[in-house]
């Protein structure tokens, strides 16, 4: 369900889209976060701390705080300032993840949170104006490959769950 969060900030910050499509994005963003939240809750419940906690922070804090930001920033005409602060308190959260991320059998894992937490970073700071906007788009093209390897991974773990044997490395 992140992916598709991921794939849609980049298409918007690196200009595929119009900006005027923000709006759609914030409510696309909202909704699928809402279903991460859920899923939170369930991998807590199922002492999955991992699981939990990674969807907690994508869901609650990136999705519904960053979908509401889309959407109010062309609809309430608000500037974006705050929310590159709050991008920026995220990427911290994921960056100290990094070292528990390194220790799980997925290995791949470990790379992808790395990679999200810089594209958060460079949007967060773009976006606070603390860097020139040309970062912004890089730390687009970062959640990009971030999105694509969740794609992978959630095609990995559902194939090698059916065919109960690992057929696609994660």
């Amino acid at each position: 369900m992140i992916a598709p969060i991921v794939i849609g900030i980049w298409a918007f910050v690196t200009g595929q889209v119009p900006h005027s499509s923000g709006p759609l994005l914030g409510v696309w963003i909202t909704t699928i976060s809402i279903g991460l939240v859920i899923l939170g809750v369930i991998e807590f419940a199922s002492e999955n701390i991992v699981g939990g906690t990674l969807n907690m922070v994508f869901g609650p804090l990136l999705g519904l705080g960053g979908g509401m930001s889309f959407t109010m920033l062309y609809w309430m005409n608000i500037p974006v300032t705050i929310s590159g602060y709050i991008f920026i308190v995220a990427s911290a959260i994921l960056l100290l993840f990094v070292p528990s991320i390194k220790k799980l059998p997925v290995k791949t894992m470990f790379y992808a949170q790395i990679d999200v937490a810089i594209g958060a970073l460079l949007l967060g700071l773009s976006m606070a104006g603390l860097l020139p906007m040309v970062y912004e788009k890089i730390g687009g093209w970062l959640l990009l490959i971030f999105g694509l390897y969740c794609l992978y991974a959630a095609t990995a773990m559902m194939t090698n769950e059916v065919y109960e044997k690992k057929l696609l490395p994660v």
